[in-house]
């Protein structure tokens, strides 16, 4: 841990809850960050560039581009297809189907149902940039593969990771970091990745369970947050808070 935040934390009351949430109020509530967004000191060492690193402490996301080469990427893209396949046959409370249909939308804790998925989950080109961002050894605290049929398959809502995992996991503090690696690629036409761009700074404490409607977004552009869409190919990974 960086020294000018070592004693912040031995200040702080640990049992003190920084991020309030889901206390049964009448209507979101915005709490400014109280954690870093880069707990490391850049060197030269370090694996993505100086430029990289800014931007993500700027913007709360980065996207890292030719991380996996195409024949890497086409085995993911067979091994995901048979984990499709084979979805029925997995831990039931690790597979959700789309709302009345057979198809699988998402599979989770995937380290835990194949060997590729657990090398790729601990291949440095992930950890390491993780590690470099939160300075420390890092675990894999929630996996999933998304499929999303096109043109049939529900929605994802705008949502907050760590309000999730902070309200149903008891995550403490900020010191995460979501990665998404892209199997296919995302583009206008076929719903892209849309970004907040400095919304990692902000906490909203939801009123009670994660919002069925997407309220954060519209209080987000209207205090002045722009959305950012990534159209990108297969193979790139997308960093964000």
């Amino acid at each position: 841990m960086p020294l000018e935040y070592a004693q912040q934390f031995a200040d702080d009351d640990l049992t003190r809850d920084v991020y309030p949430t889901r206390q049964g109020g009448a209507e979101e509530r915005w709490i400014d960050r109280q954690d870093p967004v880069v707990w490391s000191e850049w060197t030269e060492d370090a694996p993505i560039s100086q430029k990289d690193a800014e931007k993500f402490n700027r913007d709360g996301y980065l996207v890292l581009k030719d991380l996996f080469d195409t024949e890497e990427v086409r085995a993911l893209i067979d091994r995901a297809a048979e984990l499709r396949a084979d979805g029925k046959s997995l831990r039931s409370d690790d597979v959700v189907f789309e709302p009345g249909s057979e198809e699988v939308r998402t599979i989770f804790r995937l380290e835990d149902h194949d060997p590729l998925m657990m090398r790729l989950a601990r291949d440095r080109r992930l950890a390491g940039i993780a590690q470099f961002l939160l300075n420390d050894d890092v675990y894999v605290h929630q996996s999933r593969l998304n499929y999303k049929p096109g043109f049939t398959g529900k929605e994802f809502y705008w949502h907050s990771d760590f309000e999730t995992w902070h309200a149903e996991d008891g995550m403490p503090r900020m010191r995460a970091v979501s990665a998404s690696l892209l199997l296919t690629g995302n583009r206008a036409h076929n719903g892209a990745l849309m970004l907040m761009p400095g919304s990692q700074n902000v906490y909203v404490s939801c009123a009670g369970k994660t919002p069925g409607q997407p309220q954060e977004l519209a209080q987000g552009a209207e205090s002045g947050h722009a959305l950012a869409r990534e159209p990108n190919r297969a193979g790139r990974e997308v960093r964000y808070q």
